[in-house]
């Protein structure tokens, strides 16, 4: 566009020159023959026409490139706009990312009381190494009527989550003998609260 501009006035100039050496050369020759002096005004004529042919387009140009200046602010604006729109998206998922890790963080944290919970209640459950028992010794008979025999032992009671196979270990013993003590059919069905006779 600079360029072609450049080139539209530098033509201009040579025309304007042209025509003032048409009236320079007519002005001189005076009476020099009515030939010459139409040939001359024809020419300036002609060169007046295409100084005007000229400027009229130097005129269109300078239009067009204005209008190019004026679409190129607007695309440039367009632009802008959009890499606000992305910002303001990529701050929108980031702040929602966060949102979500501390929501993690508490559901993690609760976890760990949850899970803390659990342990210090099974640290203080029962775990005798000893003849005694939680809810101290006693006895208890075993057999028929006829050959009645005493077993001595102590007195358990199920708390929540313990099984069969834990109070046995708990107390030293087989899980059999308090099966065949307590007259359990199902060593799995024990209840919370339940008291077991632990043989010694």
């Amino acid at each position: 566009m600079k360029q072609t501009l450049i080139i539209l006035l530098a033509g201009i100039m040579v025309s304007t020159v042209f025509a003032q050496r048409g009236r320079t050369v007519m002005e001189g020759s005076g009476g020099g023959g009515n030939t010459a002096d139409a040939r001359t005004a024809q020419r300036m004529n002609d060169l007046e026409a295409q100084v005007r042919r000229l400027q009229a387009q130097v005129d269109d140009l300078a239009v067009t490139l204005q209008q190019g200046g004026v679409q190129r602010h607007a695309a440039s604006q367009s632009d802008v706009q959009s890499l606000r729109n992305e910002v303001q998206t990529l701050r929108s998922e980031n702040q929602t990312l966060r949102s979500e890790n501390q929501a993690l963080r508490k559901n993690v944290a609760d976890l760990i009381g949850q899970l803390s919970q659990r342990v210090d209640r099974l640290e203080a459950a029962p775990r005798p190494t000893g003849g005694g028992g939680s809810s101290g010794g006693g006895s208890r008979p075993s057999g028929g009527s006829a050959g009645q025999t005493t077993m001595t032992g102590v007195e358990h009671t199920v708390s929540a989550g313990e099984t069969l196979s834990d109070i046995a270990k708990a107390y030293g013993v087989r899980m059999d003998a308090i099966v065949q003590a307590n007259n359990i059919t199902n060593p799995h069905s024990l209840r919370v609260g339940q008291k077991l006779f632990i043989p010694q």
